[in-house]
């Protein structure tokens, strides 16, 4: 029997997405403690006859791998994988699963999981058990190296300020405009940033996602930054929000790296039908994990809300 835990990720199962990829990794990191394994092995499968799973049709064979390289950065952010392969034929796929069954090996998910295509990916069920009994949880973040390369990027580009990352949820013109009531409060936001700009001039609000996220209005804020007009991609922006004084936005994403850090927090606009799949109450402020200084908020952005949660965290 191994001394790892195998983690096997078919995206015929599994949804090209930040949030439920760090949720995934999370899980893994988990079980590996509950199993006592020394490290994780990882097998990603992406098979061009079955390229994704059905709620996601605008992914295809001649797209996915674009998806798939988007999203590889986000691998990265666990420290206990030691290996990690991808993979695009589902027959290797299948004997690397059947001989880890064969020899005992911990798995997730397991072969039956698999073979019924009901992969348990967004669920916190484990990581809120192994809390409960333990009183802490292992941690995702980020490769020494871009630890590294992340603080040489804070010191040299926004000197003497404090840092906050935020990420909005504004995907109308990207092709995950699937849940219009997720979608930021974008006038709120500017009016916070009018608040914050005010109240406190020493902090920088670096804006992180995809070009086709971020509101060009952000543009004439002097207190507010884009990373990707800095040749900022998301490997940096993952690194960069666990270096951050504080992380801002949308449930979704870049909020689940936030989530899984020790990484004060406000998540917002939280998802009604999420919270039985997190173990969280309709209305409960916080993960039952969470720091003081980690925040959910309910419903539609407020800007005064946000300036005053925002206030009561960084002094």
């Amino acid at each position: 029997m191994s001394n790892s835990i195998y983690g096997f990720v078919d995206y015929r199962n599994f949804p090209y997405a930040l949030g439920d990829t760090f949720t995934l990794l999370m899980n893994l990191e988990v079980l590996r403690k509950i199993k006592e394994k020394e490290d994780i092995v990882q097998l990603v499968l992406t098979n061009p006859k079955t390229p994704c799973p059905k709620e996601q049709p605008f992914i295809n064979r001649r797209n996915f791998r674009n998806f798939l390289i988007d999203l590889f950065p986000a691998f990265l952010f666990s420290p206990n994988t030691s290996s990690l392969t991808f993979t695009e034929s589902r027959s290797f796929f299948h004997y690397r699963l059947m001989k880890g069954a064969l020899a005992r090996n911990s798995m997730w998910p397991g072969v039956f999981a698999q073979a019924r295509g009901s992969v348990d990916y967004m669920s916190h069920r484990h990581i809120n058990k192994f809390f409960l009994k333990n009183g802490y949880l292992p941690r995702l973040d980020a490769p020494e190296r871009l630890k590294l390369s992340a603080k040489a990027a804070l010191d040299s580009l926004f000197p003497g300020k404090s840092v906050v990352t935020v990420n909005l949820r504004n995907s109308r013109s990207s092709y995950f405009f699937t849940a219009p009531n997720r979608e930021a409060n974008i006038p709120e936001w500017e009016k916070f940033f009018r608040l914050a700009g005010r109240s406190h001039p020493h902090v920088v609000f670096l804006i992180v996602g995809s070009f086709s996220e971020w509101n060009r209005s952000f543009l004439d804020f002097p207190n507010v930054a884009i990373s990707r007009r800095m040749n900022l991609g998301l490997a940096d922006e993952l690194s960069l929000l666990l270096q951050s004084r504080l992380f801002m936005g949308s449930s979704s994403g870049f909020s689940a790296l936030a989530t899984f850090s020790n990484v004060p927090y406000l998540i917002v606009n939280f998802e009604p039908r999420a919270a039985r799949f997190v173990g969280l109450q309709i209305g409960e402020g916080r993960y039952p994990f969470a720091a003081a200084n980690q925040l959910i908020l309910w419903g539609l952005e407020q800007g005064d809300e946000l300036h005053r949660q925002f206030c009561s965290v960084i002094r």
